[in-house]
Parts: structure tokens; C-alpha cells; sequence
């Protein structure tokens, strides 16, 4: 698919996008996902680029990193929140603080917040069971 090609939502395949800015989780992302049938990771570094793509494309969830550089990943996904409700929402950290969980789940609604180490498969599980 070329950046210009719409994501169409109605097809099958499942659009996920994936925010990470450590480059070595960016290969296992897309490592993982290369070969299940029916699922389709986009995957960026930063929420600025995360926004533009939002702006451009479909999809049907967002799971965000916390710790990205000039925007928090609680912060993205309250913009999502508010611009794409129809987005389900996912965050990970490399620890949940009380406050910080306390934020998320007030602000940007995640229906899942995962903690590092990542287990992918979990991830996808929850990710697809949200859109089912």
C-alpha cells in the first residue's frame, strides 16, 4: 500500500497503528504481524507523525508508546480520544505509576495499558477482540 492509498475499513484486514520510537520494538512489531492473515501494522516513531497519519488514513486502533519525544503517548491518545472516538485506544509503558495510570485512564480512556516487557501476541489478542 502506498502512503497515498485510503485505508478502506470496510475489507477484512484489521488497521492497526503502531506508535514506538525504539527502533529494535519497531522490527519486532513489524516482525511479528508480517505473516498474520488479516491484520495490517503501520508503524511510527513519534505522535507527530502518528497525527499526520490520522490525518490521511483509517484505521481501526492506536496502540502508543508512553515515552515519546515532545508529546507523551497519554497525551496523543487524548487527541485520538477526541478527534477519532471510534479509535480503540491502547497505551505502553516501562512502568504504570498510580498517577500516571490515574491519567491515562481519566484522559485518553485506554482500554488496555500494557507494560514492557511486550508480549506481541497478547497485544494483537486484545486489539482484535476490542474491534470484534
Amino acid at each position: 500500500m502506498t502512503e497515498d492509498t485510503i485505508i478502506d475499513l470496510d475489507d477484512d484486514t484489521i488497521h492497526i497503528l503502531f506508535v514506538e520510537d525504539e527502533p529494535d520494538l519497531n522490527v519486532l512489531i513489524n516482525l511479528a504481524l508480517e505473516y498474520i492473515d488479516g491484520i495490517e501494522a503501520h508503524v511510527v516513531m513519534s505522535a507527530e507523525k502518528a497525527m499526520d497519519f490520522l490525518e490521511k488514513q483509517n484505521i481501526h486502533a492506536i496502540v502508543s508508546d508512553h515515552y515519546l519525544p515532545k508529546m507523551l503517548g497519554i497525551e496523543l491518545l487524548t487527541h485520538v480520544k477526541k478527534n477519532y472516538p471510534s479509535i480503540k485506544r491502547f497505551l505502553i509503558t516501562g512502568s504504570i505509576e498510580g498517577a500516571v495510570f490515574d491519567w491515562a485512564k481519566r484522559d485518553a480512556e485506554p482500554i488496555e495499558i500494557f507494560e514492557k516487557p511486550l508480549i506481541i501476541e497478547d497485544i494483537i489478542n486484545k486489539v482484535v477482540k476490542s474491534i470484534s
